[in-house]
């Protein structure tokens, strides 16, 4: 995503501003370590650094320093990198049906997949944090709208973060019930572990 243009000339600022000479190995090490940022994020996060930072950053400093300017940027969405995760359909968070039964109707929330970090630069803090099983186990009904485009949510992702915070009430289940969705929950963490694995061998 990062151009070598684009991340020469930053790249050059950045060196003048310290006092350093170009060197084709560094650049080289640091346009790798670099290259899923953006151009437009780049060259910001060198303009603060030059404006601000005493030290010359490492490549982890500028990584970080990326990660908190898309933070900052929720409406950046199209830069964000998804992790695949078999929990949330690597959505980065659920929307979720509950029914009221003092109103005797559904109604429709949100929350961050606590499995992974795809819901980073898409919603904030301020959303509730849940599981698969957390959900299920409360009676929730997840609308897998990943899995099927004819399933859709009642209410559009700005619509559900507006009504967050309401806490979901607990909910009574049969002992029959509960050895049910254990049974399936230790499917599914089993799944969530294989595929795990399977990622972590191949990074090896």
């Amino acid at each position: 995503m990062l151009s070598e243009d684009v991340f020469e000339k930053s790249f050059g600022i950045l060196l003048n501003r310290h006092g350093k000479r170009y060197n084709a190995d560094l650049a080289s090490v640091y346009f790798d370590r670099c290259r899923k940022i953006p151009d437009e994020a780049f060259k910001e996060i060198i303009e603060s650094i030059v404006d601000h930072e005493k030290f010359f950053p490492t490549p982890g400093a500028i990584k970080d320093a990326w990660h908190i300017w898309l933070d900052q940027r929720p409406h950046k969405k199209q830069y964000r990198e998804k992790t695949q995760c078999p929990s949330c359909g690597s959505q980065g968070y659920y929307i979720y049906r509950k029914f009221n039964t003092a109103a005797n109707k559904w109604y429709e929330h949100i929350a961050r997949c606590s499995y992974c970090q795809n819901w980073r630069g898409l919603l904030g803090d301020g959303i509730p944090m849940a599981s698969r099983h957390d959900l299920e186990m409360e009676n929730c009904v997840i609308v897998e709208f990943w899995k099927n485009e004819d399933i859709k949510p009642l209410k559009s992702l700005n619509e559900c973060v507006e009504v967050v915070g309401k806490r979901i009430p607990k909910a009574k289940t049969s002992e029959s019930e509960r050895e049910e969705r254990v049974a399936k929950l230790k499917r599914q963490a089993e799944e969530i572990c294989a595929m795990e694995t399977t990622a972590q061998e191949g990074k090896e």
